[in-house]
């Protein structure tokens, strides 16, 4: 019995073995996991024991998309084919525009999703046109977004012309604008601007302000010219030439600052430039060129460097508000006219070394009372406190002042001397004189009598030309080569009797053949005069500017009237041309505008050019029967009516009137 039961016992635990041997116990399922992209496209294909994806070990990575960034897998399960599909989800990248508007209003940031096609703004700046934006080097419009990019905005300057060089730079060739506050951008397109060109804003009405970037190193001839109304201008540190005529007749400005980078100023660059009132030239200029600062009539003080070596002509005409003005000793040369009509004048030195003086350097400086040069200049002297400027090797006074006293040493009076010097009003002419050269006391109008000493030998006709107050002209007797015969008041040249100088006094003795040229030119007190018969000549421009002559008879031994005779003798209200005269020169009666009517007889067979322009209240009777061939084709340029023999008769007073 227990033989059987042990038996039992064996075999149910041999059973109980095989179970477990055979898998009697749960037995677990084999699975496919396909890792998919986002396209579907198969990644990876892997054999697992479980259909939960979360206990897949080692996934593959998943792949790189353009634009998207990888969020996780996404997992579904086939149990009918025991098939994990597990696919990759991606979320799309967003990316930023930023717009740089380089001046221009603010355009904020914007954020795209990737690959989106963006149409771009317009972008708006006062004073330009806008030209699109700049990317990578090229202008867009539309772009696709594909990763984070700012924008860089391009502008042309409004009414702005301008042309590009090789070098990639720019010169301003044109403003056409009408703002009041220019701004000239650095850069255009990419292109430097270094250039402000010839006449880029020359005239432009409204203009008061400017700013120059520091790009620029040439301001070209006329750049700014006439620009009235330009009060404020800054120069930069690059600016290396100022052209010929940059800122001419800107009557606005009324300072300017030129930077030590400047070593050009080109002439007549503030020419006009009324309403300056300093200016500071720096070192780096080494010359002030002709008409630079002509007509700064404003202008009340300037300093010169060490650097200049020479003023140019005109440099400084018409400064009348300078009072002083110091020359440094570096100076070797003053140009022709340099301070001529510089009223505001008082005083000036001559350094010692000055070699050269230009003609009418200080001609007008009617406030000019005290002219000094250096005691050790061997060239020019002011010589026993004279007061004037001595050209030191031929003893020649150049230059004098209203106290200017003549010295003994003196041989010669210069041309342009004393021209202008309204306020001389006497002046003694030493015995050493022997010449008085032409102009030389042009102009003096303050002027009342003078003597003219026997050691004269040579006067130029036109040495007292508008010395319109003289009243006493007297030649010593014992001059063997000018008088002034019969108390005439005149100088007459003695070998040729010739009246080479009349004033408003003078009486023309019967002794007189000829009046010379110029000889009452500018004797604006002269109202009547008579000629006598033994005249046979009349000089040109003899009785020029005599605006208070009447009448005047020409008697009948004159055959010629010379050019310019009676130019603007505008109270000339009649005058008799004799039988005896064959030619009148041209311009004789130009501007006498009280001249109403005038006869010439056929024995005129010359007639000049634009004898009668100005006489617009003129009527003109000929002799002959028609116009000569001889007669100038420009004669009566302005068309003043003509009457020809036959068109017109004398009335019962004598006077000539067309016939009805």
């Amino acid at each position: 019995m227990k033989k059987a039961i042990k038996k039992i016992i064996r075999g149910f635990v041999v059973i109980l073995l095989l179970c477990f041997l055979v898998g009697c116990s749960d037995k677990k399922e084999e699975y496919k996991a396909r890792f998919l992209s986002w396209d579907d496209s198969l990644i990876e294909e892997m054999d697992v024991k479980t259909s939960v994806f979360e206990d897949i070990k080692n996934p593959p990575s998943a792949p790189l998309r353009e634009g998207y960034t990888f969020e996780k897998w996404v997992s579904s399960f086939d149990q009918t084919t025991n098939v994990i599909t597990i696919k990759a989800e991606y979320k799309i990248n967003k990316f930023t525009i930023k717009y740089n508007t380089a001046g221009g209003d603010l355009i904020n940031d914007e954020m795209h999703d990737f690959n989106t096609v963006v149409t771009l703004p317009i972008a708006n700046r006062s004073g330009y046109d806008f030209t699109g934006w700049e990317l990578d080097g090229e202008i867009a419009t539309e772009i696709t977004l594909t990763k984070n990019i700012t924008l860089n905005a391009t502008w042309i300057p409004k009414n702005f012309e301008y042309v590009t060089t090789e070098n990639n730079t720019l010169t301003i060739t044109r403003y056409t604008g009408l703002e009041s506050d220019v701004v000239i951008p650095g850069q255009i397109n990419g292109f430097i601007v270094n250039t402000i060109g010839e006449y880029a804003f020359v005239g432009s009405i409204g203009l008061t302000s400017i700013t120059i970037p520091e790009s620029v190193t040439v301001i070209g001839d006329f750049a700014f010219g006439g620009c009235e109304d330009l009060t404020s201008i800054t120069i930069p540190e690059t600016i290396t030439s100022i052209g010929m005529g940059a800122f001419n007749n800107c009557r606005g400005l009324t300072n300017i600052t030129i930077p030590s980078s400047v070593t050009n100023i080109g002439r007549g660059a503030f020419v006009g430039c009324s309403g300056l009132t300093s200016i500071e030239i720096p070192e780096s200029i080494t010359s002030i060129d002709s008409h630079v600062f002509s007509g700064c009539s404003g202008l009340i003080s300037i300093e010169i460097p060490e650097s200049i070596t020479s003023i140019g002509d005109y440099a400084f005409r018409d400064c009348t508000g300078l009072t002083s003005i110091v020359l440094p000793n570096s100076v070797i040369s003053i140009g022709n006219f340099a301070f001529a009509d510089c009223t505001g004048l008082t005083s000036f030195k001559i350094s010692e070394n000055v070699t050269s003086i230009g003609i009418c350097a200080f001609i007008g400086c009617t406030g000019l009372a005290e002219l000094i040069v250096d005691a050790n200049n061997s060239n020019y002297d002011s010589r026993d406190n004279s007061n004037a400027i001595i050209e030191t090797k031929t003893n020649t006074l150049i230059f004098g002042t209203k106290n200017t006293i003549i010295p003994n040493s003196v041989t010669s009076i210069g041309h342009y001397a004393f021209e202008g010097c309204v306020g001389l009003t006497n002046i003694t002419i030493p015995e050493s004189i022997t010449s008085i050269e032409g102009y030389a006391f042009h102009n003096c109008t303050g002027l009342t009598s003078i003597t003219i000493p026997n050691s004269v030998t040579s006067i130029s006709n036109s040495a007292f030309i508008g010395c319109s107050g003289l009243v006493e002209l007297i030649v010593d007797a014992n001059n063997s080569n000018y008088d002034s015969r019969e108390n005439s008041n005149a100088i007459i040249e003695t070998k040729t009797n010739t009246l080479i100088f009349g004033t408003k006094n003078t009486i023309i003795p019967n002794s007189i053949t000829s009046i010379g040229n110029y000889a009452f030119e500018g004797c604006t007190g002269l109202t009547s005069i008579t000629i006598p018969e033994s005249v046979i000549s009349i000089g040109e421009f003899a009785f020029h500017d005599c605006t208070g002559l009447t009448s005047i008879t020409i008697p009948n031994g004159i055959t010629s009237i010379g050019v310019g005779t009676f130019y603007n003798c505008s109270s000339l209200t009649s005058i008799e041309i004799p039988e005896s005269i064959t030619s009148i020169g041209g311009s004789v009666f130009i501007d006498c505008s009280s001249l109403t009517s005038i006869v010439i007889p056929n024995s005129v067979t010359n007639m000049g050019a634009y004898v009668f322009d100005g006489c617009n209240n003129l009527v003109i009777f000929t002799e002959f029967l028609a116009e000569p061939d001889t007669w100038g084709y420009a004669w009566n340029f302005l068309n003043r009516p003509v009457y020809w023999s036959g068109e017109w008769h004398y009335d019962d007073n004598g006077n000539p009137v067309p016939n009805n």
